[in-house]
């Protein structure tokens, strides 16, 4: 949407400097045009694009490496205590400290994930974490967390959205209102200043546990429209934004001093599939999924960047299946339908439900996708839903049609893709059947990752063999940036603030 006169004179106010590279001033500034507000300073209501500003206030228990492996962060060392996965012990560090100076203790994270999960239902905070039992604290650096049932996922998870750890102390004595106004995180930057749909400030913690970050200040100016955010990056106005497609980085950054970046993530694009009306079908649900030409859509919506995938996975990912094809054919397609009734002069009529704008090419995936279906024999009507709506649609059971989906769990471990789009009891599942749960329950005994990772390859190609999902595409995470920065790369496919420093140039080094 464009700007209104009122956004545009509050950051017209914001950007009267002069464009240079990092300069005294920059190394103490970054500043970042960003696509959507932060709608609540509560990490329990967090989504994964508001994810990384909320990871500038927030720690999480675990850390990810660059090749997805889990690290020590709040917690150094973890234990299961049982063959099930229903009792976990966790060790944390000792010298950690909120932003009003409290220190932070295995009490505050048995509040983060118990109490508040308890007094925040509804949430994903409670969807994720409602499953335990109890937190017993022995000591104040040590925790032992028993669930109700297996969990294996629980060391992914934490290093996902929601899971931050907010201060008890500070969060009883002031209220949730309050805490909402003025948030207290351990992270790398406290909140100084908020003004709703048009800047966020932050400013860096000295103290640390990680040491001190690379700007003395961040601000975010809340652009929504792209093309706006664009134009403040060709004007030099910004140092960093992102949420393009491929499209325009590329065309943006080649006629300016703009670094793309264009990296891999966990992401997967995929359509979520109903157990209603035609597609209770077998058939018909894979000839919706034979009759994608995917590396076409790839080609001409993300210059091929996106990778096409058979299961929800994609390179460098766990469970990452190249042995597996599903193929594109027209033909079998066709057949398929014909087989259930259908065809081109008898085309199949249903409701095919997308975001705009919630995902880079939405709707323009969206609509390949339905032109190429009317090619079969499949009359598919767009329905474009917004975030509330996707909440309440799932909680009344009101979708009746396929919906693209874009999922992001940051570890990419296999489970927390079908693991939870395909659990009947789960509720971000659509498909709901008996077949299913059977099956997850095994799978959720398997205490070893990599025997996990391997159960659920095997998984997957049953699932989309059934057409219970049809995945798409691997994300790739679009960035454009000024060369005086040095942005690392990240497959989690959120940027990490605390890590982004002024470069350093060496001898020879030239302005790109």
């Amino acid at each position: 949407m464009p700007i209104s006169r009122r956004h545009f004179l509050c950051l017209s106010t914001l950007l009267l400097m002069p464009a240079t590279g990092i300069s005294s001033r920059r190394e103490k500034t970054l500043t970042v045009a960003w696509p959507v507000d932060v709608l609540s300073r509560d990490p329990a209501r967090g989504t994964p694009i508001q994810s990384p500003i909320l990871k500038c206030v927030y720690d999480q228990p675990l850390g990810l490496s660059p090749s997805l492996d889990i690290v020590p962060a709040l917690i150094t060392r973890f234990r299961w205590l049982d063959r099930f996965n229903t009792i976990l012990k966790l060790h944390f560090r000792n010298d950690v400290l909120f932003h009003n100076g409290q220190p932070f203790s295995a009490r505050d994270f048995a509040f983060s994930f118990l109490e508040r999960a308890r007094l925040l239902p509804g949430t994903l905070l409670s969807g994720i974490w409602g499953n335990i039992e109890r937190i017993e604290t022995p000591d104040a650096f040590t925790a032992v967390v028993h669930f109700t049932r297996p969990m294996a996922t629980a060391l992914s998870m934490m290093v996902d959205i929601p899971s931050y750890v907010v201060p008890q102390e500070y969060y009883q004595k002031v209220g949730p209102q309050q805490f909402r106004a003025k948030p207290v995180g351990s992270g790398p930057y406290r909140l100084i200043d908020y003004q709703p749909g048009m800047h966020i400030t932050l400013e860096a913690n000295p103290f640390y546990w990680r040491g001190r970050p690379g700007f003395e200040r961040i601000t975010f100016l809340i652009v929504p429209d792209k093309l706006s955010r664009l134009a403040m990056l060709e004007a030099g106005h910004i140092d960093l934004s992102l949420d393009f497609t491929t499209r325009d980085a590329q065309s943006v950054a080649t006629k300016g001093n703009l670094t793309p970046y264009f990296q891999p993530t966990t992401g997967i694009t995929l359509l979520q599939m109903v157990n209603k009306g035609a597609l209770q079908d077998r058939r018909v649900r894979l000839a919706m999924h034979h009759a994608i030409n995917k590396p076409l859509i790839s080609k001409a919506v993300f210059q091929g960047h996106a990778l096409p995938v058979s299961t929800p996975a994609g390179k460098n990912m766990p469970g990452y299946d190249p042995g597996f094809t599903f193929a594109w054919d027209r033909q079998k397609a066709a057949h398929l339908l014909k087989q259930a009734g259908y065809s081109r002069h008898k085309p199949l009529k249903l409701n095919f439900y997308t975001t705009k704008g919630m995902l880079p090419g939405d709707l323009e995936i969206a609509s390949a996708i339905a032109y190429m279906w009317k090619e079969v024999g499949i009359d598919a009507r767009l329905q474009i839903v917004t975030p509330a709506m996707l909440v309440s649609y799932r909680n009344s059971n009101k979708f009746d049609g396929p919906l693209l989906q874009g999922w992001n769990p940051a570890a990419g471990d296999p489970a927390t893709y079908s693991g939870l789009l395909l659990n009947p009891d789960a509720a971000l599942s659509l498909w709901k059947s008996d077949d299913l749960r059977a099956a997850l329950q095994k799978l959720s005994l398997i205490t070893d990752f990599h025997q996990r990772a391997a159960a659920f390859k095997t998984f997957d190609r049953w699932q989309v063999s059934q057409g219970y999902t049809i995945p798409l595409f691997q994300n790739t995470s679009v960035l454009l940036y000024k060369p005086d920065l040095a942005v690392p790369e990240n497959m989690a496919g959120q940027v990490d603030f605390f890590k982004i420093r002024p470069r350093q140039k060496t001898r020879g080094d030239t302005q790109r």
